[in-house]
C-alpha cells in the first residue's frame, strides 16, 4: 500500500511544469504585418493565452511555462518578436526560466 501510494503521489507530482511543443511553430508563424486581430486568431489556433498590454505596448502569447512576445512601436507596427521556453527538471519538479530569444526584427531601430 506504501509503494502504491508514493508511485501516485510521484506521477501527480511529475506534471507540475510542461513545455509548450508547439513553441517554435508558432513563434515562426507569426509575421511581421501581423495586428492584434491576427495575433488573437493565432492565439486561439494553438489554445494559448493573448494578451495585449498598452502600457507596454507588446502582445504575449504564453501557453504552460512558454511565452512568445510582441513588441509593437507608437504606429502599431511589430517591431520585434522573441520567445522564451522554460527549461524543466528531469523531475519536472523544478523550472528555470530559459534565455529570452529574438525570432525576427521587423522593424529597424
Amino acid at each position: 500500500m506504501k509503494k502504491q501510494i508514493i508511485i501516485a503521489s510521484m506521477v501527480c507530482l511529475s506534471s507540475c511544469y510542461s513545455n509548450w511543443p508547439a513553441l517554435d511553430k508558432v513563434s515562426q508563424a507569426i509575421t511581421c504585418d501581423m495586428g492584434i486581430k491576427e495575433l488573437n486568431l493565432v492565439a486561439k489556433k494553438y489554445k494559448a493565452l493573448g494578451e495585449f498590454d498598452e502600457l507596454s505596448n507588446s502582445y504575449s502569447l504564453t501557453k504552460f511555462d512558454d511565452a512568445i512576445g510582441i513588441a509593437f512601436n507608437h504606429k502599431h507596427q511589430i517591431m520585434t518578436i522573441a520567445k522564451t521556453k522554460s527549461i524543466i527538471g528531469a523531475t519536472q519538479m523544478t523550472r528555470h526560466q530559459g534565455d529570452v530569444v529574438i525570432v525576427k526584427r521587423c522593424i529597424k531601430q
